[in-house]
């Protein structure tokens, strides 16, 4: 019976979570912001009964692994976008079984499909954020997502402790990206909590200020160095 009434409950919380993704008041934000899809971050990260954590967890799962492609590729870029979202806002969010059923549409495993390639950079950051790491032949085997999207390969890449790797890519990045360079800025805050070391991530910064060519972007570096040398 238990049994029963928890299956009944994932349905339940499947039929809410997609409800929230797809629905078209997305478009038209309230006075606060607020959309359905806001809405739904916010219910999950108050949580607090282990009984909904788990039924939220395990719909969550079931999405990942077992949702069907719509005919078009609008509303499966929403799905997953939506989708991730809202997983990194689970309580629970390190459960060994999302990582795995990231880690299983992000290559095709365990009988499940990989989701097409122009998908992979949102299903990597679900993997990403649910406490996956890669080996760096997983990471060269999604090489194109250096094209395709970066900053999402680096941040799997710093999360997987290849830092050597992530800084070679972020210079690069920076140098070749003069106007997008400002994007590196904006994950530096989670990038520093992940690095080998406080004094590592501080000359990785100096680094990057001398390659760095917008002085916007060298001022904000500036306030960064500051910050770092004075913890």
């Amino acid at each position: 019976m238990s049994i029963e009434i928890e299956a009944w409950k994932i349905e339940a919380w499947k039929e809410k979570i997609v409800g929230a993704i797809e629905d078209p008041d997305n478009e038209f934000p309230g006075r606060a912001g607020e959309t359905p899809l806001s809405n739904m971050m916010d219910r999950l990260q108050s949580l607090e009964s282990t009984a909904s954590k788990t039924a939220a967890l395990y719909a969550i799962i079931s999405l990942v692994k077992e949702r069907l492609m719509p005919n078009n590729t609008e509303p499966w870029q929403r799905y997953w976008k939506g989708l991730v979202h809202l997983s990194c806002c689970l309580p629970n969010r390190n459960s060994v079984e999302l990582r795995g059923a990231f880690y299983a549409r992000l290559f095709g495993m365990f009988g499940i499909n990989a989701v097409e390639d122009y998908l992979k950079f949102y299903v990597l950051e679900g993997f990403i954020a649910s406490g996956g790491k890669l080996s760096m032949a997983e990471l060269k085997k999604l090489g194109y997502l250096k094209q395709q999207s970066p900053l999402h390969w680096i941040s799997a890449a710093i999360a997987s402790s290849y830092f050597e790797t992530a800084e070679r890519e972020i210079l690069e990045f920076a140098k070749n990206n003069e106007t997008e360079a400002s994007s590196i800025l904006l994950r530096f805050a989670s990038w520093g909590k992940q690095w080998e070391s406080k004094e590592s991530f501080a000359s990785f910064a100096e680094r990057l200020r001398n390659v760095l060519k917008k002085e916007e972007d060298t001022l904000v570096l500036d306030k960064w160095l500051e910050f770092l040398n004075s913890r």
